[in-house]
């Protein structure tokens, strides 16, 4: 296996170990997060899943920046996906996915600053070689729609806790995408049955045990490489628009 095929196993398995996580968010990713953006906008979101807690504590638009903080990560992601190496090792048939799942991550980008999210970050970090193979791309792209989907299965109950039937709503149409990405993920990996699941996973009961996931990307370090967000234009240059 070479490094950099190591690497993106690396990065898939620090996810991994995120999903798994019920460490409180200040205490475990404060180191990572740096003074990001996430550590500004969730003061509070350390007690939602303290050991021993009843239920969780995130409000609407904590709940809604979080999300808006990993669509923006995904948007990065798939946008280098489809421009750099590893589209060029795709077939167009497999590349189709990745475009309209670029369109598909701004879409839900784009609503959820419009329910009120704080603005995301504008700088990512990937591990080296994570958009040189087609291997180390969809090992991070599983593990990252896995932590995707288990945050927004968190928001729906969340939010219908909070009286908000409309987010719930909206939180669960996106769930849906996100599933849809895992499963032709999964296709282009090679898996055998691309739609594995009876019932897609729940990992996280509160939405802040989802920062663990993220946290990685949100701060350099040694074999990472910084992205940019890309812009409205550079997106549109490179996506499938996505139907309403």
């Amino acid at each position: 296996m070479s490094e950099n095929r190591s690497r993106g196993a690396s990065t898939a398995v620090g996810i991994e170990e995120g999903l798994s996580s019920r460490r409180g968010f200040l205490a475990s990713s404060a180191a990572l997060l740096g003074g990001g953006a996430l550590l500004a906008v969730l003061p509070k979101a350390a007690g939602a899943q303290d050991t021993g807690s009843i239920g969780c504590a995130e409000s609407v638009q904590q709940i809604v920046t979080i999300a808006a903080v990993a669509e923006a990560l995904a948007t990065t992601f798939y946008y280098n996906g489809v421009t750099r190496r590893v589209g060029k090792q795709l077939d167009e048939a497999d590349l189709v996915y990745f475009k309209a799942a670029l369109a598909q991550e701004k879409d839900h980008l784009d609503l959820l600053v419009g329910a009120g999210a704080s603005p995301p970050p504008s700088t990512f970090y990937f591990e080296n070689g994570t958009f040189r193979g087609v291997e180390e791309f969809t090992a991070v792209l599983l593990a990252l729609e896995e932590a995707f989907i288990g945050a927004y299965a968190a928001a729906i109950e969340r939010f219908c806790q909070l009286n908000r039937g409309d987010l719930a709503k909206l939180a669960s149409r996106i769930l849906g995408v996100e599933a849809e990405h895992r499963a032709l993920g999964r296709d282009v990996a090679g898996e055998r049955v691309p739609n594995n699941l009876c019932l897609e996973r729940a990992p996280f009961t509160c939405v802040s045990e989802a920062v663990d996931a993220l946290a990685p990307f949100l701060s350099d370090g040694p074999g990472k490489t910084a992205f940019k967000m890309p812009t409205d234009a550079q997106i549109e240059a490179n996506w499938i628009p996505c139907e309403d």
